[in-house]
């Protein structure tokens, strides 16, 4: 099948280790010796690391690993290279067009680095393979999927198994590099993968922080392609995979810039590993954490005041800032989610519960002023709203993406 032909295709081209090969790599490396120093280089030479998804930013990182002196690695990827690809895949050539990602990733890795154990998975990472594909207790799993579904499975099993991991935001529509940033996912910003991915982790997983992130603070500079005619009268039928939920528009992408993501992957996966004294990242500056802080005070209020009958919540399902700033930034833009003012203009915002009957959670909050929280609680239910600005806040709270806004909801 598939899988046992991608492992047979690199047989003939892998370079085989001869008895001098210690030497040789050893050599190969001192550099990274000399910078390191002998006992964090071992740790670098002995680390287990999984990389999945290894186009423009995974190729990059894992070339560089194993010029860094990286031993063992597993490549997971399902696609194949193709032409439109090469303006960014670290090593593919035209005459790697159709091959398997895996393969030409791994034969090209052990021209330089022979001593490389590198074991290829033909796979679509998914929820249900998530153990099989991570399995080995790898030293760190490197995440470059662009699909919101894999990614959100493959953070959440690595939060939950204790693996540490290094995940990687799009740099598709972009181009400056001095944007970069690693930051916790719950301090990450202006990128639309990781606001997807950040709100199921949240949703479904309960994991707000706890993984280290690679992205670009930029503003997209273009946009995903408008589908052609044909594409947009069944955009399924174009669709890739459907059982991935893989994308259909196209993301125009420069290819430096993917390159420069996976070289900054590989260069902090290294400080991980090696625990490299002196090296902090720049990250962000949390310039909204008190705000988030007031909305949950002033929720905790509205809670007491409006569900007063109710049974008290346990601490530990309460709502947290990190779910706020999800909420309140990328679902509402930090705007009422009702008459769309900044809180300075339209009085103090609040959040409170959209379903009166569910208990608060990620996607059971609504962000308002005081005069719309007193209408929202002024009836049962959503009757005191106009059944459109029902649907497009309850739309919103389901899919995880902004709110679409009309000019008048009345």
């Amino acid at each position: 099948d598939a899988k046992r032909e991608a492992a047979a295709a690199g047989e003939e081209s892998l370079v085989r280790v001869g008895e001098e090969e210690a030497a040789l790599l050893r050599e190969q490396c001192t550099r990274n010796i000399q910078f390191l120093g002998e006992e964090k280089f071992a740790r670098l030479q002995s680390a287990f690391v999984v990389i999945v998804g290894l186009g423009g930013t995974g190729s990059h990182a894992a070339h560089m690993l194993a010029r860094s002196g990286v031993t063992r690695m597993r490549l997971v990827d399902f696609d194949q290279v193709t032409l439109s690809s090469l303006n960014r895949h670290a090593v593919a050539t035209r005459a790697d067009v159709g091959k398997p990602k895996v393969t030409v990733l791994r034969d090209h890795l052990l021209r330089t680095t022979p001593a490389l154990e590198c074991d290829v998975r033909l796979e679509a990472l998914d929820q249900n393979n998530c153990h099989e594909l991570l399995e080995g207790s790898p030293d760190l799993v490197i995440d470059c999927i662009d699909n919101v579904p894999a990614k959100t499975a493959l953070l959440a099993h690595c939060v939950h198994n204790h693996l540490r991991v290094l995940c990687c935001a799009g740099a598709g529509c972009r181009a400056d590099p001095t944007r970069l940033r690693i930051a916790d996912i719950s301090e990450t910003q202006d990128d639309g993968l990781l606001r997807h991915t950040r709100y199921e982790l949240a949703k479904k997983h309960k994991v707000r922080r706890g993984i280290t992130c690679l992205f670009s603070i930029e503003k997209p500079v273009q946009q995903l392609l408008a589908l052609n005619e044909c594409q947009a009268e069944d955009p399924s039928a174009y669709q890739a995979m459907p059982d991935l939920a893989m994308r259909v528009r196209i993301v125009p992408v420069l290819g430096p810039l993917p390159a420069m993501f996976g070289n900054a992957l590989a260069m902090h996966a290294i400080t991980m590993i090696t625990g490299l004294e002196g090296v902090t990242p720049l990250g962000m500056t949390p310039l909204g954490k008190k705000a988030f802080e007031k909305l949950l005070f002033g929720m905790r209020r509205a809670e007491a005041k409006y569900f007063a009958d109710q049974p008290p919540i346990p601490e530990e399902q309460w709502v947290t800032i990190e779910d706020v700033h999800v909420v309140v930034d990328d679902i509402f833009g930090g705007r009422s989610a009702f008459s769309n003012k900044a809180g300075n203009k339209g009085g103090r915002l609040g959040i409170v519960r959209w379903d009166k009957s569910r208990r608060p959670a990620v996607d059971n909050l609504v962000l308002l002023n005081p005069t719309e929280i007193e209408r929202h609680f002024s009836r049962d239910r959503f009757e005191a709203w106009p059944p459109a600005f029902v649907r497009a806040v309850s739309l919103a709270l389901e899919s995880g993406e902004p709110i679409k806004r009309l000019e008048q909801w009345e």
